[in-house]
């Protein structure tokens, strides 16, 4: 294949590996000659949910934690933006990159079976409010590995404008996009409440149907994305300074809908910790549950490495990494 340079992939495309594992890519920056992603499937011998036209796939990976990733990882590469050693892959590696975009325009034009019907549908509702070059396929559907019975939908909409145009959509028309019932959303609480270290009443004041809910009766996810390649040399270098818990206000817009999700503070108290030298202006998180407060903006306690830059000049709160967890209290 032809030489796959940083600004070719953005999040959430897929790899398939020359090993015939599937890579997840992570964020729209990445090395010149390494892109930032983990393996999430793995031909194996067990009878699983997934398989390609090769073999039977095993997950490697059942969600994207940091920790549970580092345990997997084969290869990473340190990226001074995150004072951190991150997953990734050579592009020497890469057999093939699955563009979203292109397999969401391939189900409107070409089903095999139900759940690429839901896929479809779904594509065609967003369509009302977002260009077709915006809106992809995601997830186990995008390299067609998918179980048609158990598998869910997941979406990404890429750029700005589209996205908060599905944002806007999705959110006033629960009857087409319901919420998760009551049960399910207790269940989802638990498993993030478990994730974040908050409780199941602190974790449920950041469930969106936006970012998820039932489809036609069965289960989506919304990812929304700038659109933006770019390369992890052009930003600046951080260095954890400790860890710290400071009182933040976030003032909320759409580039907290990127991955890593980032809030911009607008003001700041220092509650314990390592005392920053330089004004704090954004969190940082690696963990998605975070999104809604920072979209929509609002008080909250965020946890995490107190992280600062002498070229950028301020510091930052990051949230979510391998090297602490921490956590993001939405309190107002």
């Amino acid at each position: 294949m032809p030489r796959l340079l940083y600004d070719t992939v953005l999040d959430h495309y897929y790899l398939r590996l020359r090993n015939n594992c599937y890579a997840v890519v992570v964020g729209n920056n990445h090395e010149r000659y390494a892109v930032l992603s983990y393996v999430k499937y793995c031909p194996g011998s067990a009878e699983t949910p997934w398989r390609d036209s090769f073999s039977r796939l095993e997950r490697v990976v059942a969600k994207y934690d940091p920790v549970e990733v580092r345990r997997r990882v084969l290869k990473q590469v340190f990226v001074p933006f995150y004072d951190s050693a991150v997953p990734c892959v050579g592009e020497l590696e890469i057999e093939r990159v699955y563009n979203p975009v292109l397999r969401a325009r391939e189900l409107l034009t070409r089903v095999r079976d139900r759940l690429e019907v839901v896929a479809a549908s779904m594509t065609h509702a967003l369509l009302q409010v977002a260009g077709l070059d915006s809106l992809g396929v995601t997830g186990s559907v995008l390299p067609s590995i998918h179980n048609p019975e158990t598998s869910d939908v997941d979406m990404v909409v890429y750029g700005w404008r589209d996205s908060a145009s599905v944002i806007e959509f999705v959110s006033e028309n629960k009857s087409l996009f319901q919420p998760f019932s009551e049960t399910r959303l207790r269940s989802w609480a638990e498993t993030n409440a478990e994730a974040t270290s908050l409780t199941k009443s602190e974790v449920l004041k950041y469930y969106r149907n936006y970012r998820r809910g039932v489809f036609h009766g069965t289960e989506y996810s919304i990812i929304y994305n700038s659109g933006v390649p770019g390369s992890l040399l052009n930003l600046p270098s951080f260095k954890t300074m400790g860890i710290a818990a400071v009182q933040v206000d976030v003032e909320g817009g759409l580039d907290a809908l990127n991955y890593p999700t980032t809030g911009r503070v607008t003001r700041w108290r220092q509650v314990e910790g390592a005392t920053p030298p330089m004004d704090i202006r954004e969190v940082m998180s690696f963990e998605a549950t975070y999104i809604p407060l920072f979209y929509e903006g609002g008080r909250a306690v965020a946890r995490g490495l107190l992280q600062c830059s002498d070229t950028a000049g301020y510091c930052r709160v990051l949230v979510g990494g391998q090297e602490y967890r921490g956590s993001v209290i939405w309190v107002g």
